[in-house]
């Protein structure tokens, strides 16, 4: 999961916020703030796994993340989608 998708992912879950989102991982609001959304450092397994855990427990799940970064990858491309 690179920064932005991070980003996108918890203003989706409803954490308006960083420091909200890192206080409900457990996380200092520096890991998030300086670090992870900015892509300075990236997330570790571990918490990469407890940050999915907090996803899915706000309803955003491997499919809607893995929906998420296709669209990001796509978004500003010229290309056409195949209907």
């Amino acid at each position: 999961m690179d920064n932005d998708l991070l980003m996108y992912c918890r203003i989706i879950s409803g954490f308006k916020t960083r420091k909200e989102f890192a206080e409900a991982l457990g996380v200092h609001p520096s890991s998030v703030t300086t670090r992870w959304e900015t892509g300075t450092v990236p997330i570790n397994e571990r918490w990469k796994s407890k940050v999915f855990q907090l996803l899915a427990s706000k309803g955003i799940g491997q499919e809607e993340i893995d929906l998420l970064s296709e669209l990001k990858r796509g978004y500003g491309t010229n290309e056409k989608s195949e209907r």
